[in-house]
């Protein structure tokens, strides 16, 4: 009989009638969802895999058999209750319940990868740093439950699943009961897995200490591969209730004696012997963990110098204790699974022995190598072994630092440390992970040298830089996923995104009794934006929370990083504040290369390459060129190159270092200078690109550039450059309207017009012609008739002034348009179009059309418009760009005559699209 079953044969007989009759409903449709494939079955229900009818996204669906009793499907409901205000990253989220011919289901998150037992099945051990990830995720989640009055009591492998991005998932609360209370329904006081419980939930008395017996369990077994009992369900309920476990140095020899304690005081027979919580539990098993690479390490055949004869054990006892090991990360390694996986495979093929992990400072580079060194290393003959270099200055000081790591004297009789280190690592299966490679870049040639003479050799390298050696095989990391805001998802998605989950934890550290909530929410997802997902700069906020709540923080954000300064002090001192991290990587660039950076900081939301060499060189020469000067910045994970859709390459920093790369250009009394060399760039450009029209891609192209168009325009009116002003917000007509900002754009022109009167400038009567024509296109968008019309008239007659017909016609259909007259609004929309394609979409709109002309997509937007749905929202329910759908909004109002969003609610009532 199987340890954990507690069914009969017959029972066991009655539930495969019941999956062969559920095996009949696939791919049918269970309320708003599709039944696709059963992947289990459990005491009393089935789960599938399921797909929303309408939005197409997988589902898991767990679906009660039919011939239950009431007190079953109680339960189900109660399960269901509970569960679905359980909101924790590491917890699997439920999202409906609902009943279909009288059978009851739960919707929850699909998790893709499977379970913990799948993957690693029984008999097999964990890797020590996967392991404590695991106990450091399933405590969390276990602690939420406990928080909450609930009990888990069905804690095994099994349960605990695998999400789209490999986190673990704490699932099946099929036998989660209050921990006081009276909601819960009674379940048999046995019910549940033997061999993972506890000895009072054998006897009817489960509490929160029972789930951290089971996790201690677990723990017990993918150390040694072995559960600590087997056997038949009555061996296993006397072995529960009285029996020691066997010691686990019996079947792990190297485990240290600190681990061993850890999770036999979880293991305790009494509740009240065991830690005093689930979270005190994995806190102790991590720190206990910390001794486990060296002890892995000495267990391993010693490295021997050349130099030192081989009968000498002394000599390789001492080098065994001075061997540097790697360190087990304190701290869980969240929202990387994807990064870790992707590390581990490419480290693993025989080919790449040299893999750099490349990213701007405080990208967390450092803990991803120690997680991924950390599990490597198990399967190497000689371990990993970890090399600092953060703290040197000269390339000459590499060789012997590594030596150093390696117990090696730095210097031998008769031998140069590079020869010295072949002759020991030529047969040595080893991994050296050089963290903080970029001081010391011109060593670099040395590693490739070294890997030639080593075959067994593999180096992991963290470095700002890449090293740009034969061999190399380079892993850029990126800043950690942030959270939409508009529409800010619900608490229990925005706290499964990575740069909220991390702050989350660490504030957690700090106040344990914190949570996201509705009240701080936004605040926290405005804050991890703001931060970039940049893991050091949201570690060193969150240790600002025990003064500053997020709101309070986030206004002090607003105006600067200055708060960022509560660095742990175990920390580097390059990790110490922000301004020390962004300070090290401005100094780490050579002299032209940070008069490039400071200049390209001028730029708003990133630029194109031509833009970077325009300005560049409009401050003066450099002695080197912008296009390797900005490959090198590449290279040193100073600028990101952007490839948008059907769009040019963009060069973008993260916004915390052009902010210091700005103050760097104030300092160097550049900044002026530049500002002026960036606005008269975009004014020359944005009138550029307006020539060429819609079929260059006018409005794309000036929505990609928007945040320097935007700069560009501010920092004319502010030096009272009125005409160049007038020109550039003229140009910049469509971008007004496509990201919602008509109030601003006629703000623009209207400032302008008034600088040029008040310095009495005098502007060209074809310019003046021109901004009054788009200040009046844009207060008639805005259906403000009486400050349009006289915009418009004035305009007009410029024109006429001017003997502009096509002008002139242009500005005549707005008007008509204005005046509700549609034959001669069409007439004169016809007539403005042959003389020009400028006459734009106010133009045409002075003719309804029907909405026949609509194309489907179109249609649907319109639907939703109606509804009350903003642009974004549109573009997330039907998956498009934000772009795309201000598009789609353009050609309504263009083909149906509209100019605003509740004109198009009333058509689209009027005429029953809605």
């Amino acid at each position: 009989m199987q340890d954990d079953a507690l069914i009969t044969s017959k029972e066991s007989d009655t539930q495969r009638k019941d999956v062969e009759g559920m095996m009949e409903q696939v791919e049918q449709r269970v309320g708003n969802y599709r039944l696709l494939q059963l992947l289990g079955t459990g005491a009393f229900a089935e789960v599938y895999l399921g797909e929303h009818l309408y939005l197409n996204t997988p589902v898991a669906l767990k679906v009660l058999r039919a011939q239950v009793q009431e007190s079953t499907l109680a339960s189900f409901l109660s399960e269901a209750r509970h569960v679905s205000h359980l909101v924790h990253p590491h917890i699997i989220r439920v999202f409906d319940f609902g009943l279909e011919a009288q059978l009851p289901f739960l919707v929850m998150d699909y998790a893709p990868f499977g379970n913990l037992r799948q993957l690693h099945p029984a008999g097999t051990s964990v890797p020590l740093p996967t392991l404590v990830s695991y106990v450091t995720a399933l405590a969390s989640a276990l602690q939420h439950v406990h928080d909450q009055h609930l009990l888990h009591r069905d804690l095994k492998p099994e349960n605990v699943l695998l999400g789209a991005k490999h986190e673990v998932l704490l699932s099946d609360f099929g036998l989660a009961v209050l921990a006081a209370g009276s909601e819960a329904v009674p379940l048999p006081p046995r019910f549940g897995p033997l061999a993972y419980m506890a000895p009072e939930q054998m006897q009817g008395q489960a509490c929160p200490a029972s789930d951290q017996y089971a996790l201690a369990v677990m723990v017990y077994e993918w150390l040694s591969g072995q559960r600590p009992f087997v056997g038949s369900a009555a061996r296993l309920w006397q072995q529960q209730l009285y029996a020691a476990p066997p010691p686990l140095c019996e079947r792990y020899p190297t485990i240290p004696q600190a681990v061993e304690q850890v999770v036999f005081k979880g293991l305790c027979k009494e509740p009240a012997q065991r830690f005093v919580d689930v979270l005190s539990f994995a806190t102790a098993f991590a720190q206990a963990c910390q001794a486990v690479s060296a002890v892995s390490l000495a267990a391993r055949p010693a490295l021997v110098a050349p130099s030192s004869p081989a009968g000498r054990p002394s000599s390789s006892e001492d080098r065994r204790e001075r061997l540097r090991p790697v360190p087990l990360p304190l701290t869980p390694l969240l929202g990387r699974e994807p990064e870790l996986q992707a590390t581990r495979e490419l480290l693993r093929r025989p080919e790449v022995r040299l893999l750099t992990l490349s990213g701007p400072a405080g990208i967390g580079k450092t803990h991803l190598a120690l997680c991924l060194a950390s599990e490597v290393q198990q399967a190497l003959t000689h371990g990993a072994c970890l090399v600092s270099l953060a703290a040197l200055t000269e390339p000459a000081e590499v060789l012997p630092a590594i030596l150093e790591a390696l117990g090696l004297p730095a210097r031998a009789e008769g031998s140069q440390p590079l020869e010295q280190l072949k002759a020991c690592l030529r047969q040595q299966q080893l991994l050296l992970l050089l963290d903080a490679f970029e001081p010391v870049l011109p060593a670099a040639p040395l590693l490739a040298e070294l890997l030639a003479s080593c075959p067994q050799l593999k180096l992991l390298v963290t470095s700002r830089a890449l090293l740009h050696v034969g061999g190399e095989y380079a892993y850029a990391l990126a800043p950690l996923e942030v959270p939409d805001l508009y529409p800010l998802p619900p608490e229990e998605e925005l706290v499964q995104v990575a740069s909220v989950a991390l702050f989350v934890q660490r504030v957690q550290a700090l106040l344990p009794g914190f949570q996201l909530t509705p009240a701080n929410a936004r605040a926290i997802a405005q804050l991890c934006r703001r931060l970039e997902g940049v893991p050091l700069a949201l570690e060193l906020a969150a240790a600002r929370t025990n003064l500053l709540p997020p709101q309070a923080l986030l206004a002090r954000l607003q105006a600067g990083f200055e708060v960022l300064t509560a660095g742990r002090r175990d920390a580097p001192m390059r990790q110490q504040t922000l301004r020390q991290m962004l300070r090290g990587s401005y100094e780490g660039l050579s002299p032209e290369e940070q008069t490039l950076f400071r200049r390209l900081a001028v730029f708003v939301g990133g630029c194109t390459l031509p833009a970077a060499e325009a300005v560049a060189a409009a401050l003066g020469e450099m002695t080197i060129s912008v296009l390797d000067g900005v490959a090198s910045l590449l290279d040193h994970s100073l600028l990101r190159a952007l490839a948008p859709e059907q769009q040019e390459l963009r060069l973008s920093p993260l916004e915390m270092m052009r902010a210091y790369g700005l103050e760097q250009l104030a300092a160097s009394g550049e900044l002026e200078a530049a500002c002026d060399a960036h606005a008269a760039y975009y004014l020359a450009w944005a009138q550029e690109v307006e020539s060429v029209g819609e079929q260059g891609g006018w409005p794309q192209r000036l929505e990609a550039e928007q945040g320097n168009l935007r700069t560009a325009l501010w920092w004319l009116l502010e030096r009272h450059e009125g005409e160049a002003a007038l020109r550039l917000a003229a140009a910049m007509r469509p971008l007004w309207v496509q990201v919602d900002a008509v109030s601003e754009g006629r703000s623009a022109l209207a400032h302008a017009l008034e600088v040029c009167q008040q310095r009495q400038v005098v502007v060209a009567a074809a310019v003046r012609a021109k901004a009054l024509y788009v200040a009046g296109w844009l207060a008639c968008w805005q259906q403000d008739a009486v400050q349009g019309r006289p915009l418009l008239e004035e305009s007009l007659a410029l024109y006429r002034c001017l003997e502009d017909g096509r002008g002139a016609a242009m500005v005549q259909s707005c008007l008509c348009a204005l005046r509700g007259e549609g034959e001669e609004g069409e007439a004169a929309g016809t007539q403005g179009q042959q003389g020009s394609r400028d006459g734009g979409e106010f133009a045409q709109s002075g003719v309804r059309r029907g909405h026949e002309e609509l194309t489907a997509r179109e249609g649907e937007v319109l639907q939703w418009l109606a509804m009350g749905m903003s642009n974004s929202q549109i573009a997330e329910r039907l998956v498009l760009s934000r772009h795309t759908v201000n598009a789609h909004v353009q050609a309504i109002y263009r083909k149906l005559g509209l100019n605003s969003r509740s004109a198009a609610t009333r058509y689209a009532l009027e005429h029953q699209l809605s």
